[in-house]
This record gives structure tokens, sequence and C-alpha cells, in this order.
């Protein structure tokens, strides 16, 4: 007979069983899905230089609101304020029509009247990549594969912990969120759809994993319900994005105000279940 230790012991091992019913492979699959992803996105970061500018409109005609400074706008000498002339070769109220707002992923081309007054154009094919947007791709490539290593360093140490395996998917999440901003500002790559995905997939898993540590086990009530709940509402809100959340490669406020309720939903939970 099982001493009551043995059989709680073995209780405990058929609970973690139950959480291993991925085979190991498919981390390790997970693994080189996210390194692959993130080289990816680093390569063809440096290989696509971005014009910098987003614009907005002031009092009724669109002018240029910030300029990234590893954009070929910043070298060019464009200003926050010029006046934007045309965008990827249509005039600005054509091509804007209906915004109030147009994101730098979508300017390929642009036009202004600069400061002194006179008609200064921008053009991102063709162009060579800034030092200051290549050391820009490095840093955030070197931070993704931080996340990356500590992820599968943790699997590595314990691949049949739940904890371990959690904390592995959220590493791994956090790592393409870190480096898809660089193929979603030139929109390359699906780099903006992968940033959203991304971002919603790093919210449940955020939560889910503090509702385990440091305890190891599931939450009691209702608490053990909430991942799933998040689960399902990211996967909704991945859904309405991609059939009318986005124009001109930018989200609609509305849609920008969603994605930021979801991330503070699982982050701010995920912290109170400590």
């Amino acid at each position: 007979m099982l001493s009551q230790d043995g059989a709680m012991e073995s209780g405990h091992l058929r609970k973690c069983a139950s959480f291993t019913s991925w085979p190991r492979f498919v981390y390790i699959i997970l693994d080189l899905i996210s390194l692959g992803l993130a080289l990816s996105f680093f390569v063809s970061s440096i290989g696509h230089p971005y014009v910098g500018v987003n614009g907005v409109l002031k009092e009724g005609r669109w002018v240029i609101g910030t300029v990234d400074r590893s954009g070929l706008a910043y070298e060019a000498g464009i200003e926050t304020g010029n006046a934007i002339v045309a965008i990827n070769g249509q005039p600005v109220e054509e091509f804007a029509a209906g915004l109030r707002y147009i994101s730098t992923r979508a300017i390929d081309e642009l036009t202004v009247v600069n400061s002194a007054g006179e008609l200064q154009s921008v053009v991102a094919a063709g162009s060579k990549l800034s030092s200051a947007a290549l050391t820009e791709c490095v840093s955030f490539f070197v931070l993704s594969l931080s996340f990356w290593s500590a992820g599968l360093f943790v699997f590595a140490k314990k691949p049949n912990a739940r904890l371990a395996r959690l904390l592995c998917l959220l590493c791994l999440a956090i790592a393409v969120a870190v480096v898809a901003p660089l193929v979603g500002v030139r929109d390359i790559l699906w780099g903006r759809h992968m940033e959203i995905a991304s971002y919603l997939l790093v919210s449940p898993l955020f939560l889910h994993f503090f509702l385990l540590f440091p305890r190891g086990q599931e939450p009691s009530g209702y608490s053990r319900h909430l991942p799933t709940i998040l689960y399902v509402l990211s996967g909704i809100i991945m859904l309405c994005y991609a059939l009318f959340g986005y124009r001109h490669g930018i989200y609609y406020p509305w849609f920008r105000a969603i994605i930021l309720a979801d991330l503070t939903l699982g982050l701010t939970s995920g912290i109170i279940a400590l």
C-alpha cells in the first residue's frame, strides 16, 4: 500500500502530468519558431529604411506630428509642424480621407513644405539605413534574444514543470513582441499583425503565470477561470483586428484603446495575484 505521503506525491504527479500532455518537442518547435521570427524580423528591418514621421490633422490641415530620429525624414531635416502635401504619391487629403491621424508605418513616400517654404520629398525605396536606425535594430534584437534565451533556459532546466513551461511561453511571446515593432513600423512581413498578436498573447500568459506563482498550484474558485477568459478575450480582439481594426497601416483609436485595456487587465491582474 502507498503511504499517505506517497499518495499525495502520486496525486501531485498526476496533476503535473495533465499539464505535460504536450510533448517536449512541441516546446522545442515553439522555441525555434520564436527565434526564427526574431531573426527574420531583424534581418528584414535592417534592409528596409523607413520615413519615420506621423501626420496629424491640426486646424484643418495635415502637418508632421512627430519625427523619429531613426527615420529618413529626420536625416533630411523635416521638422514637426511642416505641412504635408502628399503621401505615397497621393494628395494628403485623398490619402487620409476620414482619418485624423496617419501612422509612420503607412508612409513610404512623403512630400512636405519645409520651414523654408520649399517642397521637400523623402522616399524610403532605394535609401540606406541610418546608423541610428541600425543601432535601434541591433538593440531590439539583442533584447529579444535575451528573453528567448531565458525561456529556453527555464524549459531546459525543468521541462516538466508547469511554471517553467508557462514562463517559457511568456518569454517567447515577449521575445517576439520586442522585435515585431521593427517590421511593424516598416509594414513588412506581416509585422503589424505579429506585433498585435504577441501583445495579446503576453497579457493572458502573464496572468496565468502569476496565478500559479509562487505556489505552483492551480488557483481555486473563480480565479482558476480568469486565464481562460483572457485567452478567449485576446482571441476575439485579434479576430476583430483582422476584420476591421485598422486602415492604411494604423489601428483605429477605439482599437488601440481595446489593446491597451487588454494589456492593462492582464498585467494588473497578474500583479494582484501575487
